[in-house]
């Protein structure tokens, strides 16, 4: 147990990294928190941003690189959490941000995150007042 390193917080961690990679950190901080609702909510080891419990996108730091995790919600799994109660979770994936074409691809995601969270909005919408629907016809 002693031969462990402890690992870094995030604000050890950014000391830590290049100016390059400090860069792509702030410019995705920056991009992220720009978005509609966005609330920043630094944990010790990484950043969530999002709204409330759900993140356009985490950062994170590791081997003194900028790390980007998303969960990418489809369409049918909405359907499926909303309207059948599914248990399943999102998928997740993390995007290493080593050039401009990665940070170009992260911002990419965090459009596309907004976008489903409007959609989910949406979705949930309709499963309530279906469910409304047939609890009325129920009542009748």
């Amino acid at each position: 147990m002693d031969n462990l390193r402890p690992k870094y917080t995030l604000k050890e961690a950014l000391k830590n990294l290049s100016s390059e990679q400090k860069n792509y950190y702030d410019e995705l901080v920056k991009y992220a928190d720009s978005k509609p609702r966005a609330e920043i909510k630094e944990k010790v080891h990484y950043i969530k941003i999002g709204v409330g419990n759900n993140p356009y996108i985490i950062l994170y730091i590791k081997h003194n690189t900028v790390i980007a995790n998303f969960r990418i919600e489809s369409e049918d799994y909405l359907k499926s959490r909303y309207f059948d109660k599914s248990k399943k979770s999102p998928a997740e994936f993390d995007i290493k941000i080593s050039n401009d074409e990665a940070l170009k691809e992260a911002k990419n995601n965090i459009d596309k995150r907004v976008e489903q969270m409007a959609n989910a909005r949406d979705i949930k919408r309709l499963a309530n007042n279906a469910k409304n629907r047939n609890a009325r016809k129920n009542k009748e």
